[in-house]
């Protein structure tokens, strides 16, 4: 196969690349034709270059004096927001239907970008930045969820339990797609039903959007999802605690499952005490057995050290884990505690996270070390 060959009096060569979407053939042949017949090359380029600089003016993260991150920065953002619906179009609004931690996914290919599912990834580490610059982008986030509701009542009762159970993994439909090689996800990873809700909470927060609250069923969102906490703990009647028993925390190295996950029980109070805050407004009355679930979850605590433990019977000095987990407490959950114990927790599980675990762990770590003021640590576990 020949190369492609310049000719003699040309230094560069420039391609245009049109694709054009849509679940109507005929609608998506539409928009391919006025791209490709109708417009000059230059026109199409120009008003992609124009639009982008829309998106960018409307939001952005600016770094001094160091390039390289910027340019991190740029190409995280850039991918995120080709992955969400535009701010502006001429084609007719359409629900939303993911957003998957590998971005512009192929998809559908086992081991290859996620699949293009979206889990907690979505509403956890994407979601946040997304809705400080974007706040209309992070509703169609939620509102993914939503649509896709009557999966997430169906998959509660599945496991006998009540409200929305969300996923592990979720694409097209809301049933979960986890790939077979994860049954533990599938399964116990039910943290992400708190992570969805706790996205809602920042979204409340953000925005103080009553109207999604009322009337876009962001209210019926954040009762659910305490309604599946409520039905999900269990009253031990000697610790005179509730419990979440059989789950997988965020350190997946904890598979199949633990008992007393404290990530879990954490999100799980958070999600039915937004339900409590919000219930001013939905006028959706919260059983008294949820507050006294939200108050009293038994947290595995080390009294000794005063670090909170990964879940029952964690081991602080021989154990491995693959990412960030209890030091979610301090940030982004905000948990209320100590300075003493924050920092305890960020010095016993730092050296206990592998190397290779996922890259936003030591971003975690970095925050954490920076909120205690020991900014060459922070500095050196951001790098």
């Amino acid at each position: 196969m020949k190369g492609l060959e310049l000719d003699q009096e040309e230094t560069n060569r420039t391609y245009l690349f049109v694709t054009s979407i849509d679940n109507n053939q005929s609608i998506a042949k539409q928009s391919f034709d006025y791209a490709t017949i109708d417009q000059q090359p230059d026109d199409i380029l120009s008003s992609h270059i124009s639009r982008w600089n829309d998106v960018w003016s409307n939001g952005r993260i600016d770094i001094e004096g160091d390039n390289q991150l910027q340019r991190q920065i740029n190409s995280a953002f850039y991918y995120i927001l080709s992955s969400l619906p535009p701010l502006s179009t001429k084609s007719e609004s359409k629900q939303f239907y993911g957003l998957s931690p590998g971005t512009l996914s192929r998809g559908g290919h086992s081991g290859e970008d996620y699949g293009g599912h979206s889990f907690w990834d979505t509403e956890t580490w994407m979601f946040p930045s997304v809705l400080l610059f974007y706040p209309t982008l992070a509703k169609e986030i939620l509102s993914y969820r939503i649509a896709l509701r009557d999966s997430a009542a169906y998959n509660a009762r599945l496991f006998g339990y009540e409200g929305w159970r969300f996923p592990w993994e979720s694409a097209r439909t809301g049933v979960d797609v986890t790939p077979a090689c994860c049954p533990e996800g599938r399964l116990y990873e039910i943290h992400i039903t708190g992570d969805i809700a706790f996205a809602a909470r920042q979204y409340i927060s953000a925005t103080n959007d009553q109207n999604w609250l009322l009337n876009e069923l962001g209210g019926e969102l954040i009762y659910e999802t305490a309604r599946f906490w409520g039905s999900r703990a269990i009253y031990n009647n000697e610790r005179k605690q509730y419990e979440i028993l059989a789950v997988l925390p965020p350190d997946e190295d904890a598979y199949p499952f633990k008992n007393n996950s404290v990530y879990t029980n954490a999100i799980a109070s958070l999600s039915i005490q937004l339900a409590n805050y919000v219930s001013c407004i939905t006028n959706r009355t919260i059983p008294p057995k949820w507050l006294d679930i939200a108050s009293n979850l038994y947290f595995p605590f080390d009294n000794s050290t005063k670090t909170y433990l990964e879940y029952e019977g964690f081991n602080l000095k021989h154990t491995t884990i693959k990412q960030a987990d209890v030091v979610l407490l301090g940030f982004p959950l905000m948990w209320p505690m100590s300075d003493e114990v924050r920092q305890n927790d960020l010095l016993a599980y730092e050296p206990l996270t592998r190397a290779d675990g996922p890259a936003m762990t030591w971003s975690m770590y970095s925050i954490g070390f920076t909120e205690l003021g020991d900014y060459d640590k922070a500095d050196q576990l951001f790098r």
